[in-house]
């Protein structure tokens, strides 16, 4: 999972991209239920990384890992 440091700093367009590239993977592995769902539990690293992208990104980003997230599609993930 990316750092939040680069959340935090703002990032480069290689970091943006980067940051792109794993919420494209992230959807891949839970299309695929190639993760456990006991990663979507509140207080998690991905849930905590998860809010800091979204306020890094915006209100208006919309992706379908921010879909999926916003919609809490990930509350039946099983």
């Amino acid at each position: 999972m990316p750092s939040n440091d680069i959340l935090v700093n703002g990032g480069t367009n290689n970091a943006e991209k980067k940051l792109e590239e794993f919420e494209a993977y992230m959807m891949c592995v839970i299309n695929d239920y190639s993760v456990s769902p006991d990663i979507f539990v509140e207080g998690t690293s991905l849930m905590k990384w998860w809010d800091d992208y979204k306020a890094h990104k915006g209100i208006a980003y919309v992706y379908k890992f921010a879909q999926y997230r916003n919609n809490k599609t990930y509350e039946s993930y099983k």
